[in-house]
């Protein structure tokens, strides 16, 4: 499925096209089973701007 600006919306860890090695990407199944289950994944194009400056954290980003 396509997102505005021509983006793959990707739903979940375990179906990511774009695994590379290292970081979350060569976890164990069962650890991406429990961070697919505690994480909201978003789309969002190049330059989005994801907080700013003083903000209140509102969750940690992992960008791929």
């Amino acid at each position: 499925m396509r997102a505005p600006y021509g983006l793959d919306v990707i739903e979940s860890c375990m179906g990511c096209k774009t695994s590379r090695d290292g970081y979350f990407c060569r976890f164990s199944l069962p650890v991406l089973r429990s961070v697919d289950a505690a994480s909201y994944h978003s789309v969002m194009p190049s330059g989005a701007l994801l907080f700013v400056e003083g903000q209140t954290p509102r969750g940690v980003y992992v960008l791929c």
